[in-house]
């Protein structure tokens, strides 16, 4: 998605249409933020929870004699990356999975951005004004309150203790 926004219609200025620019940045700042909690969530399920505990397993599979002790110690580290990565809640695993979905969809959306994004420098090229620019502003709006909603749903679990965002 990133490739793409950094085509024309992403990066030439338009003085004369301030509005388009202000939509224009607002559509990089979603896709910013939502890139920042992917990586956030990825760099915490992979370096805080999966690899300490994958070592731990493979600590304690040095050690294992029988295979019963070995799927003892396979199912302990499932049931901890599971704990620790806070997918045992329902609750949360809803929102993760919304949020997720949010941000696919959203890339799914890049041409769709884009050709609007060419659309309305077509209108400020043309000087017959922006009649679509409504719409856009529309569209845009139900992705970022979407993305808001599950933002805030998955950042404070109501134990207290705060996701990694």
């Amino acid at each position: 998605m990133w490739i793409e926004q950094k085509t024309n219609p992403w990066r030439r200025p338009v003085p004369n249409h301030p509005e388009f620019e202000q939509w224009r940045l607002r559509v990089a700042l979603l896709r910013a933020r939502m890139l920042a909690f992917v990586q956030q969530i990825l760099a915490f399920t992979t370096f805080e929870v999966l690899e300490p505990n994958w070592r731990a397993l493979e600590a304690k599979l040095a050690k294992v004699t029988t295979v019963d002790q070995l799927l003892r110690d396979h199912v302990d580290f499932l049931d901890t990356c599971l704990k620790e990565c806070m997918l045992t809640s329902a609750k949360l695993l809803r929102a993760y999975s919304r949020m997720i979905v949010t941000c696919s969809t959203f890339a799914l959306y890049t041409s769709s951005f884009t050709k609007s994004a060419n659309q309305a420098l077509a209108a400020a090229e043309s000087g017959d004004g922006d009649q679509a620019m409504n719409k856009r502003w529309e569209f845009l709006k139900k992705f970022e309150s979407n993305f808001n909603h599950w933002f805030k749903v998955t950042s404070f679990h109501p134990r207290g203790y705060c996701i990694p965002c």
